[in-house]
């Protein structure tokens, strides 16, 4: 949501577009602009996308490209067509946006060396070339939210649902994103006879008590969107927002909302660090007791990412001069 938002309002003449575009789709269009995510990965095969752009001649612009790897920094072993389509990328435009340092090293480990590192496009959406917080002297359980990055219908990691058990114990305010029975059980959608004891295992086991407190809870305390306007709406009556979701860190920031982003993996750390983000890293949070919340709003980080932004926005001025683009005027 928030990528394809950054692109669609942040590049000047952007139109909406989807990644099986047709020759109709793109019939009127002189450029395609690519939000790439985590697509250097040892397992997807980006052979049909690869074959798409390959019908075209148009200039491709990539934004955001980057790489998933354990904290030892180990290049994946990328498929047939994730190769064929890095080497589209790589030579239809003057650069590649990368998230980060790690995902720079990776293309050029494949022989791709025209990479930019720009951090995640996403925080274009801030609106203009600099940004502000709205501090607090006060954080709060009742005024802060939680984020955490389970998937599907994955209980998590240890530290994930220490995540979600403190969330509920405290009745803290929680948003979701990919969790899907979560999300199914906030919706009012009831799973299948078939699907219902593996939605109820994965529920009871990440937060650690029982059905009735967790749908309760599910129910009163949790958020998801669909509306990239009402996320950051929301987010705006936050004082604090804390969790493992690089793109809910993001989006608080965007609110103008102070948050920290714990640190997890060479994703979320290489892109903090490209774009001066608060974080704290998972390993240094004690599960043995809950966490205070005040401990990690750090006001000397916040300032940095302020400081920062102003740079952030003129790297990606440059990105998209590079590649022949405009940015839209801030708002």
């Amino acid at each position: 949501m928030l990528f394809s938002e950054s692109a669609y309002r942040k590049i000047k003449g952007a139109k909406r577009g989807v990644y099986c575009f047709t020759p109709a789709d793109i019939a009127h269009a002189d450029c395609i602009v690519i939000s790439a995510a985590n697509w250097m990965n040892s397992y997807e095969d980006f052979s049909e996308l690869a074959d798409r752009l390959e019908s075209t001649t148009l200039p491709v612009v990539t934004l955001g490209l980057g790489a998933q790897a354990e904290a030892d920094r180990s290049y994946p072993k990328l498929k047939k067509g994730t190769l064929r389509l890095l080497k589209i990328l790589s030579e239809r435009s003057a650069a590649i946006s990368v998230r980060g340092e790690y995902s720079a090293e990776v293309l050029a480990h494949y022989g791709i060396h025209n990479a930019m590192i720009t951090g995640c496009p996403s925080a274009l959406l801030i609106g203009r070339n600099t940004a502000f917080l709205n501090r607090s002297s006060i954080i709060t359980d009742s005024n802060s939210s939680l984020h955490a990055s389970r998937n599907l219908f994955d209980a998590g990691t240890p530290f994930e649902r220490f995540l979600y058990r403190q969330a509920i114990g405290r009745q803290m305010d929680l948003v979701l994103q990919a969790e899907l029975p979560d999300i199914m059980a906030k919706l009012g959608t009831p799973p299948s006879p078939k699907e219902a004891p593996l939605h109820h295992q994965t529920l009871t086991w990440a937060y650690g008590t029982d059905l009735e407190t967790t749908l309760n809870y599910l129910t009163d305390k949790v958020s998801f969107f669909r509306d990239y306007d009402a996320w950051i709406t929301y987010l705006s009556t936050r004082q604090f927002v804390f969790g493992t979701r690089l793109h809910a860190t993001i989006a608080a920031l965007i609110a103008g909302t102070p948050a920290t982003l714990i640190t997890h993996d060479t994703r979320t750390a290489e892109t903090a660090l490209a774009m001066h983000l608060p974080t704290v890293e998972a390993r240094n949070i004690n599960l043995d007791r809950p966490f205070r919340l005040a401990d990690y709003y750090d006001d000397e980080k916040l300032t940095r990412f302020e400081q920062h932004y102003p740079t952030y926005w003129r790297n990606f001025q440059f990105f998209f001069h590079l590649n022949g683009l405009k940015m839209a005027r801030p708002t």
